[in-house]
């Protein structure tokens, strides 16, 4: 006589039905891949200089670009209009550019921006933490909106409690 393997209903706790089979597994487990030193670096590495391309195309063009801005009279003309609105953060005028790009382009060209100004510790931490709050809000905003949040609400609370961060952290810091 021929076994017939016929499923088995049973009830779960919380009323969910589930359906066992009695029956064997037609073909093996998948046997897991060999581990391979050698491919795991070599996918690391090409991974990391991909990364570091990216981030370098952002950067570089922007730092030469504040590095020749620095060469005209462009850059203190800038220093001087940003400076009284930069001043209660206690940041120099020259420091808007880096702020400005960090909060419209992201933040490896506000980096980049950042590298050739020659701040100190203070005004580095400040414009850091302040673009680590809001950094390229233009394209999150547009993906906000693209996910249903309220894009412009969101991008202007950011930018608020970027300059709150950036207040307090002039004021705290000795």
């Amino acid at each position: 006589m021929r076994k017939v393997h016929a499923p088995r209903a049973f009830l779960l706790p919380l009323g969910i039905i589930a359906t066992v089979s009695s029956k064997p597994p037609t073909e093996p487990p998948p046997v897991p891949p060999v581990f391979s030193l050698r491919a795991v670096l070599r996918n690391t590495a090409q991974k990391s200089l991909t990364t570091g391309w990216e981030i370098l195309k952002v950067m570089l063009p922007v730092y030469v670009g504040v590095s020749l801005l620095q060469l005209t009279p462009a850059m203190p003309w800038l220093g001087e209009q940003l400076a009284p609105l930069l001043d209660w953060l206690r940041l120099p005028g020259e420091a808007g550019v880096p702020l400005v790009v960090g909060y419209v382009i992201g933040v490896y060209a506000a980096i980049g921006a950042l590298a050739p100004l020659g701040l100190n510790a203070r005004e580095v931490t400040t414009l850091g933490l302040m673009l680590a709050v809001a950094h390229a809000l233009p394209t999150e905003g547009v993906i906000l909106v693209k996910m249903g949040a309220r894009g412009w609400r969101i991008t202007l609370l950011r930018l608020v409690v970027s300059l709150a961060v950036g207040w307090a952290v002039s004021r705290l810091w000795v």
